[in-house]
């Protein structure tokens, strides 16, 4: 994510720097002659100059090594001393920013995608993308940048969330269901940001016909996957990235049908990363759903076959347990937040423990932090999980909602706190996703009954450092 790209996003979420991607814990050729080549990450003291702030995260300290398999060992490197910021609920801890004064037509978007500098804001309605250098004052509008993606190709419009690789930032392409035409920046390309030449463009159809309608994107480390939501119907293709092979390569690409694992395996809004395992969050098939799709992205069969995937309906251990918006890793536990259900707006957050049994009903818990809260997104910053709110089936809310991972457990009522951003500004309501960039998190504006600009940010802690995996997915 920004740097030489570094961090495994296995090694980075707990996990061992070996059981990365493909390579299954196997030297690459040539490891060990005392100079990196192929894909090798490091060699002996070879390090290609990284360190531990760019194969971990920004701001991780410590002394970097590499293993005999020639990947970083992240062993000895930590986190600064931190002071996370005292009062979630206290006004003088947040801004707002209405991109909307850059552009007239920078409003409505769909999540975001940090890169370790710049936070990328997500045309979820029209095609103008917003960018925030986080090293500028946030309410100036000098520090924001607008590019119209139609200048790229004309079917650049109604993207869904993002995600970043070390190198590129990829869109997601959902366009009311009809575009597969994903997006890829290059932030080294010298024509800059607002130019179509840094951007490339990929129609996935003609990979596949149905791939196409895709809402947010997950990254591994080494693959992009794009989740699948509406094309047309609402569906359970999903489109796989090779990042190492052409954008514009066919065979860079795959896809695979999740309704052949389990029929109900359709109609996904967002996804995340443990260090081994990729999961869908269930939305809405034609219901609001509960079925958990979960990839082993270690299994010998591959992305492409039903025996690497596993579903877990959430309604055998809660009923109420369904439509789903999002999701965000803590390095245990994953936090899924209800968005809607067939009753109305949700109120409560699934939480499910990586370390045990997927199957299990008692490796699930939920809790209603407050009473009507149709979540949109989570984000993670080391110590907090911080959830946006879309509505509360009356009407849309500025509502954001905090756990303390370190606060008593998930159904203590005092590891919760919740915070009013409308206060900040009447039009920060109805928000879309969340993203850290390692001191902030930001509320993605979407929508308050017209499509809106208000980026609210809460100052999360001091210094700055971004926990491990952060670059695996934002929602």
């Amino acid at each position: 994510m920004r740097w030489a790209w570094l961090c495994l996003a296995v090694a980075c979420s707990g996990g061992t720097p070996s059981d990365h991607g493909d390579a299954r814990g196997d030297a690459p050729p040539g490891c060990g002659d005392g100079v990196i080549a192929g894909d090798e990450q490091c060699d002996g003291t070879d390090l290609g100059g990284a360190t531990c702030a760019s194969a971990v995260a920004p701001g991780w300290l410590g002394t970097l090594g590499c293993t005999s398999a020639c990947a970083f060992d992240v062993a000895a490197c930590n986190t600064p001393q931190t002071t996370y910021t005292a009062g979630f609920t206290t006004s003088a801890n947040w801004e707002a920013f209405d991109v909307a004064a850059v552009s007239a037509s920078a409003v409505g978007f769909a999540s975001s995608v940090f890169d370790g500098r710049y936070l990328y804001l997500v045309p979820g309605n029209g095609s103008v993308i917003a960018r925030y250098d986080s090293n500028a004052m946030f309410t100036d509008g000098g520090s924001w940048t607008v590019f119209d993606l139609a200048a790229v190709t004309t079917n650049a419009t109604n993207f869904q969330g993002g995600a970043f690789d070390g190198k590129y930032i990829y869109l997601v392409p959902y366009g009311g269901g009809v575009s597969g035409v994903a997006l890829r920046y290059d932030p080294t390309n010298a024509n800059g940001f607002a130019s179509a030449q840094s951007w490339t463009a990929f129609d996935l159809t003609t990979v596949n016909a149905n791939a196409k309608g895709f809402v947010r994107a997950v990254f591994d480390g080494r693959y992009i996957y794009y989740v699948p939501y509406y094309n047309g119907a609402y569906h359970g293709t999903t489109a796989r990235y090779d990042t190492r092979g052409g954008f514009g390569d066919p065979t860079s690409w795959q896809v695979f049908d999740l309704s052949t694992v389990n029929p109900a395996a359709m109609g996904y809004f967002g996804g995340e990363f443990d260090g081994r395992y990729v999961y869908y969050v269930p939305y809405y098939n034609g219901a609001y759903n509960g079925t958990v799709m979960r990839l082993d992205t270690h299994a010998p069969s591959g992305f492409a076959d039903a025996s690497s995937w596993t579903a877990f309906d959430t309604t055998t251990v809660f009923a109420d347990d369904v439509g789903f918006e999002g999701a965000a890793f803590d390095g245990r536990y994953l936090y899924m937040p209800q968005g809607a259900d067939q009753l109305g707006y949700g109120q409560y957050v699934a939480r499910y423990d990586t370390q045990a049994p997927f199957g299990a009903a008692a490796s699930w818990t939920q809790y209603a932090p407050t009473s009507l809260c149709g979540y949109n997104g989570a984000v993670f910053d080391g110590r907090y999980v911080e959830f946006s709110c879309f509505s509360d089936g009356q009407s849309y809310v500025g509502t954001t909602v905090a756990y303390d991972t370190q606060g008593g457990g998930f159904a203590n009522p005092a590891a919760w706190s919740l915070f009013d951003a409308s206060g900040l500004n009447t039009s920060a309501k109805g928000m879309d996703g969340a993203a850290f960039d390692g001191a902030n998190v930001y509320f993605v504006p979407y929508f308050n009954g017209v499509y809106q600009g208000v980026v609210t940010r809460y100052h999360a802690k001091t210094p700055s450092w971004e926990p491990r995996g952060w670059n695996s997915t934002f929602e």
